[in-house]
């Protein structure tokens, strides 16, 4: 409960059952004694097994977790990796490269900076998770508190799916400047999963970060909004490309409290014919009264002749300062409890009430065909994104 050091080791493990490679927890968790000297650094850890494998580095007070190597490789059964402040107070993650693989089927979870309070950050890690026919739960943004800033995080899997969680159970923390690319095979992708069961949290930020999201034909939902909360997302790119269906945004089961999407870039290279910028296909109920809130975004996707933007009505969406294109194609917006289906944005605006100011056109990216989305001073179609939309307190 009070000093505590584990620094410069190595260590190769090998084993062939249950193994609990690291675990380490409840360090100066009685005292919580600030001036406690509790460090984790420099050490190259590997542990490879055939079975269920933890690692566990959880449940500390004043944690200083810095510029170690962790591998993990199992070939069965689960993995469990909570090495990057799980349930930490008054801690700091930060340079550390966490490496996971788990090869057959099981699942594999991962957990950075899940539950602790405002004082905790996780920094310039290197995360990269690897499955085959797995399900990978990733939770960047969940039970967040405090800082989660500049991080790499890429995640890779065959037939599974990936559940990345940003925006689950958030109390006032921020998840900023972070990097996450995801690819399958054919297994679904949930980009940024926003989940918050009974709306009680009061929310968190994600700004200014890049959602990079692959899959050969696997379904692509970026921003998936289930029974979401209170979450902000401001400023950030998402991008899908696969031959399957793509969702830029979708709300599952419907909106808890308002969600709000301001400033961000969501684009589709995707070629299947489902093919979504927007996707809400519930009203506003009593139990799910939030709206899905968009303000000064750009919907784009490169090829679709299918609906773009379909809500069932204009119960629980607020939209102005869009701007939706699709490059080869049509944009069409549908409101399917009006029986709407129309690729006038005028018709759109009066039938739902909506979109006053938006637009449909050519935001006049950089460069699409590699990955900037930046507007481009030389193309005049940029003047759509520049010097429009509403102003934002603090923006």
């Amino acid at each position: 409960d009070n000093d505590f050091s584990f620094s410069n080791n190595t260590f190769r493990v090998t084993a062939g059952s249950t193994l609990y490679g690291l675990q380490l927890y409840y360090i100066n968790y009685t005292s919580q004694n600030p001036a406690a000297t509790v460090v984790f650094e420099n050490n190259d850890l590997e542990f490879n097994n055939t079975s269920t494998t933890y690692a566990r580095l959880a449940y500390a007070y004043y944690l200083h977790n810095r510029n170690n190597i962790v591998s993990i490789k199992s070939t069965s059964g689960s993995t469990y990796s909570q090495l990057l402040n799980y349930y930490c107070y008054y801690s700091q993650a930060k340079n550390n490269t966490l490496n996971v693989e788990h090869s057959s089927g099981g699942y594999l979870y991962n957990y950075v900076n899940y539950n602790g309070n405002a004082s905790d950050s996780v920094l310039n890690n290197q995360i990269s998770l690897k499955g085959k026919s797995t399900s990978i739960d990733n939770y960047l943004a969940a039970y967040l508190y405090g800082v989660t800033k500049n991080n790499i995080i890429n995640i890779s899997n065959t037939s599974g799916p990936v559940d990345n969680h940003v925006g689950y159970y958030n109390y006032g923390g921020l998840f900023i400047g972070n990097e996450t690319n995801i690819t399958t095979t054919t297994g679904t992708i949930y980009g940024l999963k926003n989940y918050n069961y009974n709306g009680s949290a009061t929310g968190g930020g994600i700004v200014g970060n890049r959602f990079d999201l692959k899959s050969t034909s696997g379904t692509i939902y970026a921003l998936y909004a289930y029974q979401a909360a209170n979450d902000k997302y401001i400023s950030n790119l998402i991008t899908t490309k696969t031959s399957g269906s793509s969702y830029l945004y979708s709300a599952g089961s419907g909106i808890y409290r308002d969600l709000y999407m301001f400033n961000n870039t969501f684009h589709s290279n995707s070629t299947g014919s489902t093919n979504y910028l927007i996707y809400i296909p519930n009203s506003r109920s009593s139990t799910y009264s939030g709206n899905s809130i968009f303000m000064n975004n750009v919907f784009s996707r490169t090829v679709g002749t299918g609906n773009a933007v379909q809500i069932k009505d204009n119960s629980n969406i607020i939209a102005d300062y869009n701007n939706y294109y699709t490059f080869i194609g049509s944009t069409k917006f549908a409101a399917t409890s009006q029986s709407l289906s129309t690729t006038s944005l005028q018709t759109w605006r009066i039938a739902v009430d909506q979109d006053s100011n938006s637009l449909t056109y050519d935001p006049g990216y950089m460069d699409i065909s590699a990955n900037d989305y930046r507007p481009d001073p030389a193309n005049a179609n940029s003047w759509s994104v520049h010097g429009r939309g509403m102003h934002l307190q603090g923006d």
